[in-house]
């Protein structure tokens, strides 16, 4: 059991990282940083819901609520405003990412079983 929770906070690190990462990158700004913020959630959240499928959806939650956080604090630090409904939708790609990443570990596994049989 205790290697289940070690195996828990990992991930959960992990999507710390990389949500830190995105929120980064996001903060950087330019001309296409909300495609490739989008994009980012969407891989970073594959990649964890594929490692670790079971109760995935708190692997969104930490990936878009960095994301979601650092847009906050930078709302009160920084002297431009920024509007709150701009970072929302981040929890959107995050979500499609991380259950798509569990729909690709279903259906491979499936494939895997069907081909050694």
């Amino acid at each position: 059991m205790t290697a289940f929770k070690n195996h828990n906070w990992l991930s959960a690190s992990l999507a710390a990282a990389l949500g830190s990462f995105t929120a980064y990158i996001d903060a950087l700004g330019g001309d296409f940083h909300l495609f490739v913020t989008a994009l980012l959630l969407v891989f970073f959240g594959a990649m964890l819901g594929f490692i670790q499928p079971q109760k995935a959806w708190r692997w969104a939650l930490i990936i878009g609520g960095c994301v979601y956080a650092v847009f906050l604090l930078r709302r009160v630090f920084d002297e431009v405003s920024l509007n709150l409904l701009k970072a929302v939708p981040t929890f959107v790609p995050a979500f499609f990412g991380v259950y798509a990443g569990v729909f690709l570990r279903k259906v491979g596994f499936k494939l895997k079983t069907r081909a050694s049989t």
